[in-house]
């Protein structure tokens, strides 16, 4: 995929000592996108790979759909959007070091996926339900505020200075806030 034998036994060659040292650290993010629901592109095989303690999914949509129409019986975008979610749920619903769950409420995807998960799930999203929601979002002239409010009727702020950020930015910041506050 774009690299060469070389470049392959190169990054396996480097990787220990590339990351050796995030044994050290207390927690480490890791981005683990799926494309395909075959192996080596779906999550049980990244889940072979990293076990994450708290997993959270942003979104779904029929981004490399192409791949996941042979899962469903008529390959529509709602059906193949579902197996999209399924498969991104994984690292949640078959990922036993799993002991947090963060996920989009907005996504009806994504919470009828999770719907029967026995780990604990916090959501975020736009609505009052969520456990956190961006209650104000706002451009000035110093910057992007970004204003969310949580279920326990706190209010937290993230304000990014000299930066426009787009109102997207919104469902980043979320997860990460949960993140933090159930660590």
């Amino acid at each position: 995929i774009g690299k060469s034998v070389f470049d392959w036994t190169r990054l396996l060659v480097l990787a220990p000592f590339k990351t050796g040292h995030l044994m050290k650290d207390k927690a480490v993010v890791v981005e683990m996108g799926v494309d395909s629901p075959s192996h080596p592109r779906n999550m049980t095989y990244l889940l072979s790979i990293v076990k994450p303690h708290i997993a959270s999914i942003t979104n779904v949509s029929p981004v490399h759909g192409e791949n996941y129409e042979s899962m469903v019986t008529r390959p529509t975008k709602e059906a193949i959007t579902q197996a999209i979610a399924h498969e991104k749920c994984k690292i949640i619903t078959e990922n036993p070091s799993c002991t947090l769950g963060i996920y989009n409420a907005d996504s009806t995807h994504i919470t009828q996926e999770l719907q029967a998960s026995r780990t604990s799930l916090a959501t975020f999203g736009t609505s009052e339900g969520a456990d956190i929601y961006v209650s104000n979002y706002t451009i000035t002239e110093s910057g992007t505020i970004f204003t969310y409010s949580l279920s326990t009727h706190k209010i937290v702020k993230i304000v990014v200075e000299k930066h426009v950020l787009p109102r997207g930015y919104a469902d980043v910041f979320a997860p990460a806030i949960l993140v933090g506050l159930h660590m």
